[in-house]
C-alpha cells in the first residue's frame, strides 16, 4: 500500500524590508520585516487541513517560511 504524503507551505514572499503575509490573514498584504512584527500570523487553514488529513493516516508536513524566516533560495533548495 502506498502511503500518501502532503506538503503545505506558506511560501516565501520577501523584499528588502518587507515581508508578505498570507497565512493567518484574511487578505494577503505586506508588512515591515519580521523582526519589527509583534507576531507572525498562525497558518490556521493549513493546520486545520493537516489535522483532517492526519486523521485519515496521511503523512503531512507544514513549512511556514514567514515564521522560520526561510528565504526563497533556501526554500527552493529544500
Amino acid at each position: 500500500m502506498i502511503r500518501m504524503k502532503v506538503l503545505f507551505t506558506n511560501a516565501p514572499w520577501f523584499t528588502k524590508d518587507l515581508v508578505g503575509v498570507r497565512a493567518g490573514s484574511r487578505w494577503a498584504h505586506v508588512r515591515k520585516i519580521k523582526s519589527q512584527l509583534k507576531y507572525a500570523p498562525f497558518p490556521f487553514r493549513m493546520a486545520y487541513s493537516a489535522a483532517v488529513l492526519e486523521e485519515k493516516n496521511v503523512k503531512v508536513k507544514i513549512i511556514d517560511t514567514l515564521a522560520d524566516e526561510i528565504r526563497e533560495d533556501e526554500f527552493l533548495k529544500w
